[in-house]
């Protein structure tokens, strides 16, 4: 058997035994990667743009540990397009959990501070809409693509 056959059986294994951890792995670097090649080139290693950057991967790999069983799952995943969903859903997900936690951070480096209540209520929505139309929607596709990668590699 060749040698390559037998790391891709290796690697299949590794994601039907722990598909929460192989997810999270793969979603994670493939949003590190994204990120970081998404900034200006003078931009990716100065200021707030490394920590974005891990934080990208970091809410992804964390969103994959909830949907990395899913995707995974036989019975629930049934097609590769379905495992490009869970994949969208994932990269979702993540933004769900990102824009909050920004909005915090953004809140307590004194970054910004809304007039009235109704800023607060609303500025998580606008984090999460201007995060998705910066970059966010190609975080999204490029989790599709990992979902099925995933999928494909632990159906085989």
């Amino acid at each position: 058997m060749p040698a390559g056959r037998r790391g891709l059986e290796r690697l299949q294994a590794i994601a039907r035994e722990s598909p929460r951890a192989s997810s999270a792995l793969l979603f994670g670097a493939a949003a590190i990667t994204v990120t970081y090649f998404a900034w200006i080139p003078d931009a990716r290693t100065s200021g707030l743009a490394p920590a974005l950057t891990i934080a990208a991967g970091a809410v992804h790999a964390l969103a994959a540990l909830f949907t990395g069983r899913r995707l995974l799952d036989d019975s629930r995943t049934r097609s590769i397009a379905e495992a490009g969903y869970v994949g969208a859903l994932t990269s979702l997900l993540a933004q769900a959990i990102f824009s909050p936690l920004f909005v915090v951070f953004l809140f307590a480096t004194d970054v910004t501070q809304p007039s009235g209540w109704i800023g607060y209520l609303l500025m998580p929505v606008l984090v999460a809409a201007f995060a998705f139309l910066a970059i966010g929607w190609a975080l999204m596709l490029v989790s599709s693509a990992v979902g099925c990668v995933v999928y494909r590699l632990a159906s085989n």
